[in-house]
């Protein structure tokens, strides 16, 4: 989980709530049976009964406590898509593994800073599991866009989290607390006005402005093997919903989650309740309801209690086709929050859209631990009140293409956001994104990444953008 999130469009008319949030219903099919024909019914049944059962039988295997298969004394990561100013919840083994000291190479540690002497993993197993980590990312237009000269920019951004596993602390299985804190340094919206405010913003480590904050803090509970979950805090709901690890690997903001869903997610998380359900191995229900103001206060909860809320529910399916596993996302969304029309002859008293994203594995290599995912996402809000009315995108992974790095992946992604047709001399946006993340180490990824836009915001030049991100764990 990549999931990202927040500039402002420069356009003349007014602009939605999806403008607020980044940059800035859905017809039924009801499927009938002749009541006269028995024949028709038991096939629907047959038909029913199959996919039930594939949904059974086919699926991930059981979920593991938490903590296991994790190295002895690491943490596992267990709520995250591994971005920048995204949670990396976990929960402790209750194992020591071997301390991290001089004897052995720096590159070879887990974490820059070691094992602190021993302590790191002491309190691992005491379920108090700390993590540091820092972002230094430069991004530049290199030709074409709004402006001639080439336009750069560098930030780098500071996460320090915390969980506190309530199983070895207080004998609560199940439990855990978490806390993020963030720190943002540098202006990165300075390249998207170069290449000409796109629908597609730039990068997804984007903000208006530096911030101090505390992004995240939450209780998270679980009950039946991970069957049954809630989340309550303030919390980041591209987590949990509309992303995959697979997306999260892209810097394009529009990816995870596009422009036209106003969600409470990163740099604007907000205090909300999420619930988790599994009544299938492959079959998860899940919905939220947040505060909808999108404000990024560290301990604001006055919309969630106003009134104005960002509510979602998502139908998940994990099935395995063929052998290869993949991850199906359906969902629907409301937000009560006041939208006004882009022909500026109303105020909506609120704004709605669905959305599906599929993820599957197409070939494994399981000695060589390589593997190539293929993706396909689709997006959709009313035009009358949001810029950009639909979104489309899709693309794919090569995971490991080369083994002597930790983590590696080569992705392709192509985006298109489609201009509102309530916006005069407007079309659409074409993004082709291109990176390679390299895990030099276990504490040290580098992620190169190439990015060119047709038709900026839908009417604009041509732009070329490079990037490099480096993440280090502390």
């Amino acid at each position: 989980m990549p999931h990202v999130v927040e500039d402002t469009h420069a356009v003349a008319v007014p602009l939605a709530v999806d403008s607020m949030h980044r940059t800035p219903g859905s017809d039924t099919v009801l499927c009938r049976v002749d009541d006269s024909s028995a024949r028709r019914r038991a096939a629907a049944a047959a038909l029913t009964l199959a996919i039930v059962g594939m949904l059974s039988t086919s699926a991930r295997p059981e979920p593991s406590p938490p903590g296991a298969g994790a190295p002895p004394g690491q943490a596992s990561v267990v709520d995250a898509k591994g971005r920048p100013g995204r949670p990396r919840e976990a929960s402790s083994t209750g194992e020591l593994r071997s301390f991290d000291d001089f004897h052995r190479r720096v590159d070879s540690w887990e974490h820059l800073s070691g094992d602190w002497g021993g302590a790191r993993p002491w309190l691992h197993e005491h379920g108090v599991i700390p993590g540091i980590r820092y972002t230094v990312e430069v991004m530049s237009k290199l030709q074409g866009g709004a402006t001639r000269d080439a336009v750069g920019r560098v930030l780098g951004n500071l996460d320090v989290d915390l969980t506190l596993d309530t199983e070895p602390l207080f004998g609560w299985p199940g439990g855990s607390f978490f806390f993020h804190f963030e720190n943002l340094v540098g202006r990165s919206n300075g390249v998207n006005p170069a290449v000409g405010f796109p629908f597609n913003v730039v990068t997804n480590l984007n903000a208006p402005d530096p911030f101090v904050r505390m992004m995240s803090y939450y209780y998270r509970q679980v009950w039946l093997e991970d069957r049954l979950g809630f989340k309550l805090g303030k919390q980041d709901a591209n987590v949990d919903f509309l992303g995959t690890d697979t997306t999260g690997l892209y810097l394009n903001l529009g990816v995870s989650p596009p422009g036209n869903i106003p969600m409470p997610t990163w740099p604007f998380p907000e205090l909300g309740l999420s619930l988790f359900g599994r009544p299938l191995a492959a079959l998860e229900l899940s919905a939220g309801v947040y505060g909808g103001d999108l404000v990024g206060d560290s301990f604001s909860a006055a919309s969630l209690f106003s009134g104005d809320v960002f509510a979602i529910f998502q139908i998940a399916l994990e099935p395995t086709l063929y052998g290869r596993g993949g991850e199906y996302q359906i969902g629907a969304w409301l937000a009560t929050t006041d939208n006004p029309a882009l022909d500026g002859s109303r105020i909506f008293d609120s704004n709605y859209g669905a959305y599906f994203l599929f993820d599957q594995e197409l070939l494994a290599d399981t000695v060589k631990g390589r593997s190539l995912r293929a993706w396909l996402q689709f997006t959709w809000s009313p035009p009358d009140r949001n810029v950009n009315s639909w979104w489309v995108g899709g693309g794919v992974v090569w995971q490991e293409p080369v083994r002597a790095l930790h983590e590696s992946a080569l992705g392709l992604g192509v985006y298109y956001a489609r201009a509102s047709s309530d916006l005069p001399n407007r079309s659409g946006e074409t993004v082709i994104e291109l990176f390679y993340k390299a895990g030099v180490t276990t504490w040290l990824a580098l992620q190169p990444d190439l990015q060119y836009f047709v038709n900026p915001a839908g009417d604009g030049r041509g732009a070329l953008v490079l990037g490099l991100r480096t993440i280090i764990d502390f």
